[in-house]
């Protein structure tokens, strides 16, 4: 793993030094070909007549030449960086602000404090089982009066005095639905829509 690493570096570094390889080169020809030696041939044109340069002059063109290349291959390679890092932290940016929104959409609730007192309302002076009862509705409404009485097995006249007792207060409603085919129909439960997501906080989430 140890030999991995330098790899994974070296591999990494490579695209770099290549790219940066090639702007001094092309940086270099542009100005010592493009520029230097380009008004040099005007000048002697202009003037008619023919320079010869001497040795030193030449060298000290030619490293001009690739200090001035390397200074700007280097300016471009580092602007590239801090643009990237700049899209990078606007993007992060973004993110946060998307996901913090995302955060409050979840800690807003679907009513207001009206609402809670109204419910709260309701539900003070219901007995455990009328609770039992309504909890079962919540999680599993609209449901069949059969299917209710199979769950709990309780009384005839205590389960018809909780179903009762909770439709008074309006915390549920009872709905008949045709059976197909035969002149009846069946008689489902469930919690009022308009409380539904107040009860779900009150009756489940910790306070």
């Amino acid at each position: 793993m140890n030999d991995a690493i330098p790899a994974a570096k070296r591999q990494s570094l490579w695209p770099i030094l290549s790219d940066y390889s090639m702007a001094v080169g092309k940086y270099w020809y542009a100005i010592v070909v493009g520029i230097v030696l380009s008004w040099i041939d005007f000048a002697e044109r202009s003037l008619g007549t023919w320079w010869i340069l001497r040795p030193w002059v030449r060298l000290v063109t030619v490293t001009l030449g690739f200090a001035v290349a390397q200074f700007l291959a280097y300016r471009d390679l580092y602007l590239a960086h801090a643009n990237e890092k700049e899209r990078d932290a606007t993007k992060h940016i973004a993110e946060i602000t998307e996901l913090q929104k995302k955060v409050e959409a979840l800690t807003v609730r679907p009513y207001d404090r009206a609402q809670v007192e109204l419910v709260a309302g309701k539900l003070r002076g219901l007995d455990e089982i009328e609770l039992e009862l309504l909890r079962f509705l919540l999680q599993n409404g609209p449901i069949e009066r059969g299917l209710v009485e199979r769950q709990f097995q309780w009384p005839q006249n205590l389960l018809d005095g909780a179903l009762t007792d909770l439709r008074d207060r309006l915390l549920i409603e009872r709905e008949e639905r045709p059976n197909v085919g035969r002149a009846s129909v069946t008689l489902f439960w469930r919690v009022y829509p308009n409380f539904e997501e107040v009860l779900r906080d009150e009756l489940f989430e910790p306070r």
